[in-house]
């Protein structure tokens, strides 16, 4: 395994395991539901009914949340553990064990409380005096999803009942893979950001932040990465992705070099998706995330055109776009009450297709959006974000047509909590040569990706493959929209997953499918549909 270190904004939570807890530990007896947030559950032999604020719960019982809820359960120790949406929870009595059967959990073990093991049906955790987050996802992909980090303190994993190779995980450090033992065994450690984590993480920010014991724990260990990351240049931003099956870092452009590794005079980057390593950045990024000052009016990008973003194209949020090493000045939007109507900022005029859309009603965009704006654009590629000192969302919009061109690839959309493609005057096409992936953990901000063809005559052909965890899909256009692509969306349930909005016809290509837990198709005709919903 490679020593390879990798700032991750997830707005996205002894050697052995017989030797992780201590036999002075006290054991879990009972627990007592501490907060309650929407639906939240109690299940036992006799049956379910809802939770009550400080009710007992037991070793027989469980606790579920339901979509978009939350709840806490604290120990006579006070450890605690809160758990995201669509979790389902509970421990062993008698025992310092604790289950996950489905869903996301912060969790906190206090010093010298002694240790505990979190048991998944494929991973089991071993920490000691801990904070961290975790999730599995049993239904995502072919064998279900794990992610697991810590704020502060250690912890130690390995495969479920099986002798084998165990991976050490450090204050920082998350690991996210398939729950395949042998994804698992080639699983690299990664560092992510903490101090974003816990700014934006329901789990922390939304219901009390830590325990004060904890909380001074997690605030040293955000010092400690933000002194690491100025003054040893050990923690950076990269040019690297993870895809989904594992967490092994890969180029997300290949034929392109990592300047990271050039600057630092390491051996050549790999091609063809191999693993990489490097040495430190040529400069320091700045750890603090301030909120991302007002840039200039959004003007438009005119040479080249049209605007070819390939390989080497990096859109940093702050914000510019690079491409070829020509550096171009995007804008940020910050509120209406600051720049006006979204619509106006874009697009110069609000249209009543952009009403009924109820386009500027929808523009919620706490810490502003990056905007970028071209004569007309084309994508061989999908950029690299760069999203430090920025926001995580951003727009890229054409005056004229958006096409796609060039041989494609997957590419993951994690890195952002969303991305909006969309024309003042002109139809888009997104070709088959591009897959879009995204496994968001639980509890996160809310994520999407969409794409709005605007103007009147304006079509959408959208024949790229989705494949989302907890991140919702919006495509609209003024004219035609026709999809050929597989869609597969999962982990929402609140309405948000997939929406498909025509003017005129709505086609779906033969054999085609769109799975998600909410599908709402608008348009005046439907072809190779079901149902649809008309407006007039």
């Amino acid at each position: 395994m490679s020593n390879l270190r990798i700032l991750l904004a997830v707005a996205a939570c002894g050697p052995f395991f017989g030797s992780s807890v201590g036999v002075s530990a006290a054991v879990f007896k009972q627990g007592e539901i501490t907060q309650i947030f929407r639906e939240v559950k109690t299940l036992e032999a006799s049956g379910a009914h809802d939770a009550r604020l400080n009710e007992t719960i037991s070793g027989d019982q469980s606790i579920k949340t339901g979509p978009q809820s939350r709840a806490e359960l604290r120990f006579a120790d006070q450890s605690l553990t809160r758990l995201g949406a669509d979790t389902i929870f509970s421990f062993q009595q008698g025992t310092r064990e604790l289950e996950l059967k489905q869903g996301t959990i912060l969790f906190q073990i206090p010093k010298g409380a002694g240790g505990a093991k979190i048991r998944t049906a494929a991973i089991t955790a071993a920490i000691t005096g801990t904070t961290g987050f975790y999730e599995y996802s049993p239904k995502a992909g072919k064998n279900g999803m794990i992610k697991f980090g810590i704020l502060e303190g250690s912890a130690s994993l390995s495969v479920q009942g099986k002798l084998g190779q165990v991976i050490k995980v450090g204050p920082g450090e998350m690991i996210f893979c398939t729950a395949k033992p042998r994804d698992f065994n080639q699983t690299e450690v990664v560092h992510f950001d903490v101090k974003k984590f816990t700014s934006t993480c329901p789990l922390v920010e939304k219901m009390g932040g830590f325990t004060p014991a904890g909380g001074a724990l997690v605030q040293q260990q955000v010092a400690e990465q933000e002194k690491q990351f100025v003054g040893t240049k050990e923690l950076f931003a990269t040019n690297l992705m993870i895809p989904g099956s594992g967490t092994e870092a890969y180029l997300i452009t290949p034929e392109v070099p990592d300047q990271r590794l050039v600057v630092a005079k390491s051996s050549p980057p790999p091609s063809g998706g191999t693993p990489s390593s490097g040495g430190p950045p040529p400069s320091p990024e700045t750890p603090n995330f301030p909120p991302p000052p007002s840039g200039p009016a959004l003007g438009t990008i005119t040479n080249p055109n049209p605007y070819v973003i390939n390989g080497t194209t990096v859109v940093n949020t702050d914000p510019t776009i690079t491409t070829d090493g020509v550096v171009s000045q995007g804008a940020l939007y910050q509120s209406a009450a600051i720049d006006g109507p979204l619509t106006n900022y874009l697009y110069g005029s609000t249209s009543s297709f952009d009403q009924f859309l109820k386009f500027d009603q929808n523009a919620d965009f706490p810490n502003g959006l990056a905007a970028y704006k071209f004569s007309q654009l084309t994508l061989s590629a999908f950029p690299v974000f760069q999203t430090v000192g920025g926001t995580l969302q951003a727009a890229l919009v054409s005056e004229g047509a958006i096409t796609t061109s060039g041989l494609g690839s997957t590419y993951s959309l994690d890195y952002m909590d969303a991305i909006f493609l969309t024309t003042v005057n002109g139809s888009i096409s997104l070709g088959n040569q591009f897959t879009l992936f995204s496994y968001r953990i639980n509890g996160l901000n809310p994520a999407s990706f969409a794409v709005y063809a605007r103007g009147v005559g304006s079509d959408l052909v959208f024949d790229s493959g989705v494949d989302f965890v907890n991140r919702g899909l919006f495509l609209a256009a003024e004219h035609n929209l026709s999809v050929g692509g597989q869609i597969n969306i999962s982990g929402l349930s609140d309405g948000s997953s997939a929406e498909l909005v025509a003017g005129n016809l709505f086609s779906l290509a033969p054999g085609v499918v769109i799975k998600a837990p909410f599908v709402s198709i608008k348009a005046a005709e439907v072809s190779g549909g079901n149902s649809a919903s008309v407006y007039s």
